[in-house]
């Protein structure tokens, strides 16, 4: 199973809500981020893995990668490129787009995973870990929280969250449209600010 949190198209009841767009029509889509280079995440981008803004060029690469191991298709992909207040990224490796990584900035102060998800002939390999370090660095200015939901079963991923620094916040019993609990974990920036 790959490496990804899963946002859109939520079941009714399921608790989610989606950020008022009206509300985030005057945010950047790539701020300044406010911490330094040597913000202290305990992750850090793998030799040879090159994190980018998306551009529209990469849409057939990312509908390929959703295609090979998560559900999202073609317009969704499309929407999140055009969407001005999201910040899409993705990871090159061996010169090929290898994996990608959607977030949403919700006022006042939080950043929402949406997706990361990773082509399978490049996993294990430090894509995700790349993609996520690269968004806590360099799109994170302003935000005191980032969060993101993954499913219960999906081990991989939750351990890598922890790794990055993520914890644990909750649950939600039957998030999923297959009937899997989705479990909550965030990455408190405020208490992390400051260099090593």
């Amino acid at each position: 199973m790959g490496l990804w949190a899963r946002a859109p198209h939520r079941a009714p009841g399921s608790g989610w809500r989606e950020p008022n767009m009206s509300r985030l029509g005057g945010i950047s889509p790539a701020p300044q981020s406010l911490f330094p280079r040597n913000f202290p995440l305990r992750a850090f981008a793998s030799e040879g893995i090159s994190p980018r803004i998306a551009t529209d060029a990469d849409l057939p690469a990312l509908v390929a990668i959703e295609q090979a191991c998560c559900n999202w298709n073609a317009a969704q992909v499309a929407e999140e490129l055009l969407r001005p207040t999201a910040i899409v990224l993705v990871a090159e490796l061996d010169s090929q787009v290898a994996g990608w990584l959607v977030a949403w900035r919700v006022p006042p102060d939080e950043l929402q995973i949406l997706q990361v998800a990773v082509a399978p002939a490049c996993r294990r390999r430090g894509v995700a870990r790349a993609l996520l370090t690269a968004m806590v660095r360099e799109h994170s200015g302003g935000v005191a929280v980032v969060l993101l939901e993954v499913r219960a079963s999906n081990e991989g991923a939750i351990k890598l969250y922890e790794d990055i620094g993520f914890v644990s916040v909750g649950r939600r019993r039957r998030f999923y449209s297959d009937g899997e609990d989705a479990i909550l974990m965030n990455l408190n920036l405020e208490c992390c600010a400051a260099p090593l």
